[in-house]
This record gives structure tokens, C-alpha cells and sequence, in this order.
């Protein structure tokens, strides 16, 4: 019996820490696959961009409209480091801080539907190639804080393939202008941060049995001893 207890609890810790992990990306932390893509586009100079920039806005003006666009294009791969697509997730969060420019009206969040590049991409390239259902609303009335805005189940859309992974927009509603820290910010920590909670595609059900008929035979052989 004690045998067969330590082997149910050897199993099932393996089997946790290899199937359940979590992942964070942010420009500059190190990591392989942290790159971030961010600009903000802006009606009023229709060919401008702003792929350099250290601050996002987003304003609601006729005419004058602007909106910011987020992305981390490499998350998911086979590599260490990256999500194997067709994996389960378990909650990813995209953590955006504003500057002391906050606003009360609400900011919308779209999944965006074209490529795009932050050294190219403006108004007029762009266009409005976003998704119109809102994804989370949301109101950054606090400057200097960061907002965590769930993105799970788009997420899981882009591990299933879905749709491609295409970053997101962000829209204000009213005419007062709210900006956030980019991905060229001065301070790494105030960078966008995607973290994604997910749990990978489970083994071939005889992986499973080899697995715990390997941690059997070497509780045998310490009990031996």
C-alpha cells in the first residue's frame, strides 16, 4: 500500500509540473519570442507612423480619431519558450499601464484581422481592419496603473489557428485623449506584458502508462534496498 501511495503521488506531481505552465513576454525581458509590435495610428496625419513612439493613444474625435495597436507575433511555435499550438489555455491576461494621461469614457479592445508592421504601419494602410464585436470594455480613469484586460479566449482562438495572430486594438469612445506606455518605453516594467496560464496537449495515453511503470520500477528498487 505505501508503495502504491508514493507512486500515485510521484505520478501525479510529474505529471503537473510537465503538463501546466505559465509564460510571460515583454519587449526587453530577455526572453526569445518577448518581441512586441506597438504603434498608434492616427486619422489626422493619415500617413504618419508611430512605430517608435513610447507612449499609445487613443482619442475619440471626428477626423481626428486614434487608436493603438498591440501585438506579440511570436508566442507560439514548438520552440522552448513558445506555446504549442493546439494547446489548452488557461487564462491570458495583457497587462497595458497608462501615463499620467487617464480618461473616465470607455476604452474598447478588438481582435485585429490584417498584418501589420510597427515601422510601417499609419491610418491609411491600416484602415479599419479590426473585428467590430468589443472584446472587453474597460475604463482607465488612474494614471500611472496598469490595466489587465483577459484576452483567454482569444488566445485560445489563435492556439487553435482559428484566426491568425494579429494583435489587437484598442479604441477610446470619448474626446479626451488617453495615453499608455509602448513597447519603447524607458522603463521595461511599464511595457505591455502578456501573460498566458495554459496547459499542454496531453501525451499519447501509452506515454502516460510508460511513465508510471517507470516511477513503479524505481520505487521497487529503492524499497529493495
Amino acid at each position: 500500500m505505501k508503495l502504491f501511495r508514493w507512486s500515485m503521488f510521484l505520478f501525479l506531481l510529474t505529471a503537473t509540473s510537465v503538463f501546466g505552465a505559465t509564460l510571460t513576454f515583454q519587449e526587453g525581458d530577455g526572453g526569445s519570442y518577448s518581441t512586441t509590435d506597438a504603434a498608434f495610428i492616427e486619422q489626422g496625419f493619415p500617413n504618419v507612423n508611430h512605430g517608435i513612439d513610447a507612449d499609445l493613444w487613443a482619442l475619440d474625435q471626428s477626423g481626428i480619431n486614434i487608436r493603438t495597436l498591440i501585438q506579440f507575433s511570436d508566442i507560439f511555435g514548438s520552440n522552448t519558450g513558445q506555446i504549442a499550438y493546439g494547446t489548452s489555455i488557461i487564462s491570458a491576461t495583457l497587462g497595458i499601464r497608462t501615463t499620467s494621461n487617464a480618461t473616465s469614457g470607455l476604452n474598447y479592445l478588438y481582435r485585429v484581422t490584417t498584418d501589420w508592421n510597427e515601422s510601417t504601419v499609419t491610418w491609411t494602410s491600416f484602415g479599419n481592419s479590426y473585428n467590430g464585436t468589443v472584446m472587453q470594455a474597460f475604463s482607465p480613469s488612474l494614471g500611472e496603473t496598469v490595466y489587465n484586460l483577459d484576452i483567454t479566449s482569444l488566445v485560445q482562438d489563435w492556439s487553435d489557428q482559428t484566426y491568425a495572430n494579429q494583435g489587437v486594438l484598442i479604441r477610446n469612445t470619448i474626446n479626451d485623449v488617453v495615453i499608455y506606455y509602448s513597447d519603447d518605453a524607458t522603463e521595461l516594467s511599464y511595457r505591455p506584458l502578456l501573460t498566458i496560464n495554459y496547459v499542454s496537449p496531453v501525451p499519447e495515453p501509452m506515454s502516460v502508462v510508460l511513465l508510471g511503470i517507470g516511477l513503479i520500477g524505481l520505487l521497487k528498487r529503492k524499497f529493495k534496498k
